[in-house]
């Protein structure tokens, strides 16, 4: 383990993880810089590893403001801190002075009892360090190192699905910059947000007033808008797309009918605007944002019966031909794969079992697999 021995106590345990701290502290700052980030951040998580890998240095994900933005724009703000929803920018540290050999010599000493204790908690004393680390940093100016917001905050949390982030926030940011974010409803209260400001004349305001056909007719066109990256009554508004399906989702099926003519409508169009596609991988297209709000929306109230089945099929294998020829996909193909997935869900069983990989590449990795569950099962 290149010269670090695992402890056999907690006080040389203690040692090496003030060590581990004292080198982050250092090193964070530098390897944020040293992306160049050219988009503002409103943020940065620190995360800490689970147990079920064996490589466990801490990694960086720093937080696109435009990401934030869309939250407020679609009045959810639950998925700001949370790393399993984030479109992100990941940091690597620099592999200096054994830095990943004190780590793995930590974990290796604290999994010791890995059987009698939840991972989490096994791991304690580590996410404690990076508590410190992160008070640590919230008291720099990180204006030399990134575009930033003025309430730009250094947040623990887990990699994987951020589990317990609102512990780890409490623990990890100051009472200063927490109170700062409470009062913008960004800190998991999103009851303080600001009150809406719909654009003056806007027909959002009196739009429920009209008749189905009306409100269908209307709300389509904001998500044609949106989808389009073009002026409309929802971008003035800032009246983001999944709002705009909730609309047309409360109008029952007429609404969901409407969102299923959509997203076949937009299948065979790529997602990506340029080619080879430019946007860091990061970054969502407004064609994605939108695609990915009807897609959620059909999965949550689109009635599973053959007719819909065969119809959201035919999207995907679409999606596919529209998006193949790219290196970089967009979500559509596996947005909708894990659509009919969860939608043919009977009693807790999968009629369509397979595996769907969704990376920054957004890589349908089993889509032969797919298919043949797709045929297998689709006079069952």
């Amino acid at each position: 383990m290149s010269g670090i021995a695992t402890p056999t106590n907690m006080k040389q345990c203690n040692a090496l993880l003030k060590e581990i701290q004292l080198q982050l502290i250092d090193l964070i700052p530098r390897a944020v810089e040293e992306q160049g980030i050219k988009q503002t951040a409103y943020g940065l998580l620190v995360c800490y590893i689970d147990l079920t890998t064996d490589s466990y240095t801490p990694i960086l994900v720093v937080l696109p403001e435009e990401h934030r933005a869309k939250c407020v724009a679609n009045r959810e703000v639950s998925d700001l801190w949370s790393i399993a929803e984030l479109p992100k920018i990941d940091c690597d540290l620099p592999n200096v002075s054994q830095l990943d050999a004190k780590c793995d010599a930590v974990y290796e000493y604290l999994s010791g009892d890995w059987n009698d204790k939840e991972e989490y908690e096994a791991i304690l004393p580590f996410r404690k360090m990076i508590y410190r680390v992160c008070l640590a940093l919230n008291k720099l100016d990180w204006s030399p190192h990134l575009p930033l917001t003025d309430d730009f905050t250094v947040m623990a949390s887990d990699w994987s699905a951020g589990f317990f982030i609102e512990d780890d926030a409490k623990a990890s940011v100051p009472f200063t910059k927490r109170r700062k974010l409470s009062k913008q409803g960004f800190f998991f209260n999103p009851e303080a947000l600001p009150v809406e400001k719909i654009a003056s004349g806007s027909s959002i305001k009196s739009i429920g007033k009209k008749s189905t056909d009306e409100q269908i007719e209307f709300w389509t066109s904001q998500l044609d808008g949106l989808y389009a990256d073009v002026e409309c009554e929802a971008k003035a508004s800032r009246f983001g797309s999944k709002r705009v399906v909730k609309r047309l989702v409360k109008l029952g099926e007429p609404g969901v009918e409407a969102l299923l003519k959509f997203v076949e409508a937009k299948g065979m169009v790529p997602e990506w605007l340029t080619e080879p596609p430019q946007l860091h991988f990061w970054q969502n297209s407004p064609r994605t944002e939108v695609l990915d709000a009807v897609v959620a929306g059909i999965q949550g109230s689109c009635d599973p019966n053959p007719e819909n089945e065969r119809r959201l099929w035919n999207v995907f294998e679409e999606a596919v031909k529209a998006n193949a020829p790219f290196e970089f996909w967009g979500n559509l193909p596996a947005r909708l794969a894990f659509c009919i997935q969860e939608l043919f869900l009977v009693d807790g069983s999968w009629k369509y079992d397979y595996w769907v990989i969704r990376s920054y590449k957004n890589e349908i990795t089993s889509l032969a697999q797919i298919r043949e569950q797709r045929d297998a099962n689709r006079d069952g």
